[in-house]
């Protein structure tokens, strides 16, 4: 989590940001494997949510949309 933080912290929300953040979290991410689902399925699924979430907030700064509160006052 803290290398997905890196990456998008002081960095403009483009399509490469999004990868490189994506990328990291697919990597810092260990999921188990059991019968409900791989771990290379788990890890895929975390990647493409975080990267749902990333562009819906993009789309929302876009549309001046105040999608959340800053972290830090």
């Amino acid at each position: 989590a803290a290398t997905v933080e890196g990456v998008l912290t002081a960095a403009t929300l483009d399509d490469r940001t999004i990868e490189r953040a994506c990328s990291a979290a697919a990597e810092a991410f260990t999921p188990i494997d059991d019968v409900r689902a791989s771990a290379a399925y788990r890890s895929a699924m975390a990647a493409a949510l975080l990267r749902r979430a990333l562009l819906e907030l993009r789309e929302a700064r876009d549309l001046g949309i105040d999608a959340v509160e800053p972290l830090h006052a």
